[in-house]
């Protein structure tokens, strides 16, 4: 499969991370942008980047990458996206691809009208792991699901300037952690949630910092949630079917290494008579290689990115929420 040319925007972990995934896996980076020059150097420097840019215009104007990688805070993800399309660039959006769902689909709508191919970096949705698990419950062995139980609390030191605490930089628990939760339920839940009910303390910012979320659909599964920036919990996912469970551990994190359940590769079935039995598919420090391996292929092949239309209602179901809780960005003004 041809390979294609990259630029990026934003220096910070994340887009390091994803410029060492395209540089182990042979691509050439064209070009970075990052408000944080110095960072921007520095990755050039260290990951092989031909030319760091004085902005993403210029970035854009100039670079003749076929694929601009965003990896800059929330608030900004629309306004890049938006303008890489406009440049004819095809875009790979970290997560969230816009505040909220109307940002989304002006994002996809453009992106079709171009015929461009744009992807959020929802990860678990591309990997291996989350297609054998599937796999694994269609065959019926475990019976029929029932319910979905997600836990991901991690401890932020509270930093009002941070992207985890700021409503200016589209920061709280929902949009951070818990945009991995909710997709873990869409991803096996049979059908949109109907029903969602909703617990949330906040932060002195105004942002979300702990929650309980509950859902059920048409089918009577049920989907329970909780999430923190404040208070440590184990990180887990369990599928529960009428014969047994599906266990999902995320490895406690260190700092900048991540090795949760979004990125795991293994999970553990347990059997209502008491057997246990392991499944393990991928590689967790391959995450980043095969979300760029999709966009590639999408590209190739002429179509939307697996999962795409499924980001796109986890989206709906994080704006509903947050309009619940009233919580608004400054950002999303006129969106």
């Amino acid at each position: 499969m041809q390979k294609y040319k990259w630029a990026i925007t934003g220096s910070g972990w994340i887009s390091t991370q994803m410029a060492q995934a395209l540089q182990d896996t042979g691509h050439e980076i064209t070009g970075i942008f990052s408000i944080d020059e110095e960072g921007a150097k520095e990755a050039a420097d260290k990951y092989g980047i031909r030319t760091v840019y004085p902005s993403l215009e210029a970035m854009l104007a100039d670079s003749d990458a076929d694929i601009l990688y965003i990896g800059t805070p929330n608030e900004v993800h629309e306004q890049e996206t938006v303008a890489a399309l406009q440049a004819g660039k095809h875009v790979f959006c970290e997560k969230p691809l816009g505040l909220n769902d109307r940002q989304f689909s002006h994002c996809l709508d453009l992106a079709e009208e171009k015929g461009l191919v744009l992807m959020d970096g929802t990860t678990l949705l591309h990997m291996p792991l989350y297609r054998k698990i599937r796999e694994v419950m269609e065959s019926g062995k475990l019976g029929r699901l029932k319910m979905i139980q997600v836990s991901y609390g991690i401890q932020k030191s509270f930093d009002p300037k941070s992207r985890f605490y700021s409503l200016d930089l589209g920061g709280g628990a929902l949009m951070d952690i818990g945009l991995y939760a909710v997709s873990f339920l869409c991803l096996y839940l049979d059908g949109t949630p109907e029903t969602i009910r909703t617990c949330v303390s906040r932060a002195s910012t105004g942002v979300d910092d702990t929650s309980a979320i509950i859902v059920q659909n048409d089918r009577n599964q049920i989907g329970t949630i909780a999430l923190s920036l404040d208070c440590m919990m184990p990180e887990q996912a369990v599928l529960c079917l009428e014969k047994g469970y599906i266990l999902v551990n995320g490895i406690q994190r260190e700092e900048g290494v991540d090795n949760g359940f979004p990125r795991a590769d293994h999970a553990i079935l347990c059997y209502a008579d008491g057997r246990t039995e392991e499944i393990r598919c991928g590689n967790a420090e391959k995450a980043l290689e095969y979300e760029a391996a999709e966009m590639e292929e999408a590209i190739s092949q002429e179509r939307r990115p697996e999962g795409l239309l499924r980001a796109k209602s986890v989206m709906k179901i994080l704006t509903d929420i947050r309009k619940e809780w009233g919580i608004e960005f400054p950002s999303e003004t006129g969106h």
